[in-house]
């Protein structure tokens, strides 16, 4: 029997082993890692170029606090959205910032003001994406099969971060900044086609509504339980 809190079935998954949907996910995913963590390195090698390294430091950092105000709102506006059509408008969020970048870099030098504002845009779209791409597992697999899913995606995100890393110390230097954006534009794009063309959930999440019906009927009836309980003794 499936209770309030638990994800309700709308399409039996196949076996993890065999579940082809999910692993093309991930593989994108990590490769979308990839895509990162080039451009992380380029944008780190361009502002150490333009500025001083203290300067630098606090450019790359700069995405930090954004998405640390509003991570909070993010995860709360992901539990009642739609979590494809989150990822898919922030992906391409992300695009824009990219493709501005490397537009502007191919008309004039970068600025500090310039990798300022893509950091901070970046964190901003971190802060909503990633909410909601962490509901994305219960909604691909049957709850025994997360363990599986979990480690298979860090394992992929993990190696697709180090591939990305390694090759962009040398993409950066023979493609500056531009190259590396545009890169990770096209692994963006990638991700954004295959959420809307194969990524289907096979679990729907219970919502908000459903969460507080299991919790109790209402605010008043919950402070009422509350009151008429007799108090807890250590």
């Amino acid at each position: 029997m499936t209770t309030a809190t638990e994800p309700r079935m709308l399409r039996t998954p196949p076996p993890f082993a065999r579940d082809r949907m999910v692993q093309a996910w991930l593989l994108i995913k990590a490769l979308s890692d990839a895509g990162d963590a080039i451009f992380t390195i380029a944008f780190a090698w361009t502002a150490v170029q333009i500025a001083s390294p203290a300067v630098a430091g606090l450019v790359v950092a700069a995405g930090t606090v954004p998405r640390a105000v509003v991570l909070l709102i993010g995860g709360a506006y992901a539990d009642r959205a739609d979590a494809r059509r989150l990822m898919i408008l922030f992906n391409g969020l992300r695009v824009v910032v990219l493709v501005t970048v490397a537009v502007w870099c191919l008309a004039a030098r970068p600025t500090v003001a310039l990798l300022l504002i893509a950091s901070v845009a970046f964190g901003l779209c971190d802060a909503f994406f990633e909410p909601a791409a962490g509901t994305m597992p219960r909604q691909l697999v049957a709850p025994s099969d997360l363990p599986s899913y979990s480690a298979l995606s860090q394992t992929l995100s993990r190696l697709g971060t180090m591939a990305g890393a390694a090759a962009g110390g040398f993409l950066v230097a023979a493609y500056g900044i531009t190259g590396s954006a545009g890169l990770n534009t096209l692994t963006y794009v990638i991700v954004i086609v295959f959420i809307v063309l194969w990524l289907r959930p096979r679990f729907a999440l219970p919502g908000p509504r459903s969460s507080r019906a299991c919790c109790g009927a209402s605010p008043t009836a919950s402070g009422i339980s509350a009151r008429s309980a007799p108090p807890a003794r250590s």
